[in-house]
């Protein structure tokens, strides 16, 4: 392998490093918004069930409205 390095012209050999370098840093980026986007829409959705869940005047009147059911039937 060293040896057909060798036989190759040192622009060449640089050229190809710097296009291996760039897709290299575009593949990366990528991969990063990606994950990034990703970690986002967790965020979002753990936030939705902690509002959900927290909502205490929602819950109390679900509540109440339980009790009173059963009130009302005994």
């Amino acid at each position: 392998m060293i040896e057909v390095l060798k036989g190759v012209d040192n622009w060449f050999l640089v050229f190809l490093v710097i296009v291996l370098g760039g897709y290299f840093l575009w593949s990366v980026q990528k991969m990063f918004a990606g994950l990034q986007e990703t970690i986002l829409e967790l965020k979002n959705l753990i936030k939705e069930l902690f509002e959900d869940r927290n909502d205490h005047g929602e819950r109390i009147k679900a509540i109440e409205a339980r009790c009173e059911e059963r009130h009302r039937q005994h």
